[in-house]
């Protein structure tokens, strides 16, 4: 990355934290620290700048590390937005709890209202149906697009998990394997891309890259 480019990048994260914090004071929410620039490369990206949405966010040497914060649910929105077709993929690891996002299709870089997120819930029983594909609207009581079938997957700390939109049908994977696959045309508009945790998780991405797709159609 060129100095000029690295300069520019912190001096947009300087702006959105002056920002966000003008902001929690007058909604009188938690303010988080900025993410610290001099350590992006610690995680390996090609997302541009992310902001906190109910997290903690800190670049570690393993990765983002994305930490519960004001809400149960915690994300890094980036600036990065996907329109079309694309693949959308990260490792993660666990330090805390049992369910990871990862989002799709977000309308505001500073809400989840509004956007598609593919949720995996590792707990081995009982709560694999909880692994879907779903819209994150309170508005519209976040309706499910397409559930996991009962389909089994193992128990552990680490996955990786990728989403792939090919025209209106997107298919969640993890490991590699299809976990479930749906059409979003009804939710679907393009959007920013995020990473995150659900019910007070915290977990580290690493690896995380999106690509875009021209046309339909797609290879692994």
């Amino acid at each position: 990355m060129s100095r000029k480019k690295r300069w520019m990048m912190k001096s947009t994260a300087v702006v959105l934290a002056v920002w966000m914090a003008l902001a929690s004071l007058v909604a009188g929410t938690p303010v988080f620290a900025a993410l610290d620039e001099n350590d992006a490369a610690k995680w390996n990206t090609n997302l541009e700048t992310v902001q906190p949405v109910g997290s903690e966010l800190t670049y570690t040497d393993d990765g983002l590390l994305v930490e519960r914060g004001s809400d149960n649910d915690a994300a890094a929105i980036s600036s990065t937005r996907a329109d079309g077709s694309f693949v959308f993929e990260t490792d993660v690891t666990f330090k805390r709890g049992n369910v990871v996002n990862l989002i799709f299709g977000a309308q505001n870089g500073d809400s989840l209202e509004d956007c598609l997120i593919f949720k995996v819930d590792k707990r081995a029983s009982g709560n694999q149906g909880e692994t879907k594909l779903f819209y994150f609207s309170e508005r519209l009581g976040w309706p499910t697009v397409v559930g996991n079938n009962g389909r089994e997957f193992e128990s552990k700390d680490s996955y990786h998990l990728k989403v792939v939109v090919d025209g209106t049908t997107c298919t969640g994977f993890v490991d590699g394997v299809p976990a479930c696959s749906g059409d979003i045309s009804q939710y679907y508009q393009g959007g920013f891309l995020g990473v995150g945790t659900a019910e007070d998780g915290d977990a580290v991405f690493q690896n995380t890259t999106f690509r875009q797709l021209e046309e339909s159609g797609w290879q692994s």
